[in-house]
């Protein structure tokens, strides 16, 4: 809930019961005034879903001209399924992951994916 016409510095929680374990959420603050305008105040902001076992996700350059890092770091042995999908929600590519107590890295050539946004699941 907004605090009105304040202008003290305002602190909001928010907790996205519907956040998947492992999965990497973006969110961004935005403001509504009373009339319906909206305004921006924030960049957009990750948070992790923790994946047990698995204490570190990164995936770089980004953006991309099509060869990708994704490095992990673990405590655990598993296989884990990492996805790629386009912004329209269609699987564009799938592999499994078997990682290894320590750091891991892959590196994935999507060259052969068009220009654009694209969501990573790991």
């Amino acid at each position: 809930m907004a605090a009105g016409n304040s202008t003290q510095e305002q602190n909001y929680v928010f907790d996205d019961e519907q956040a998947g374990e492992g999965i990497v959420y973006y969110y961004r603050f935005i403001e509504i005034d009373n009339n319906g305008n909206e305004s921006t105040h924030s960049q957009i902001v990750a948070s992790n879903c923790v994946v047990e076992g698995i204490y570190a996700l990164s995936v770089f350059p980004n953006p991309t001209s099509g060869s990708l890092t994704i490095q992990l770091q673990s405590n655990t042995k598993k296989t884990m399924s990492m996805q790629v999908f386009d912004m329209n929600g269609k699987a564009v590519y799938q592999e499994d992951i078997n990682t290894v107590f320590g750091i891991i890295q892959y590196y994935e050539d999507f060259s052969n994916l068009a220009d654009g946004m694209y969501a990573l699941k790991v």
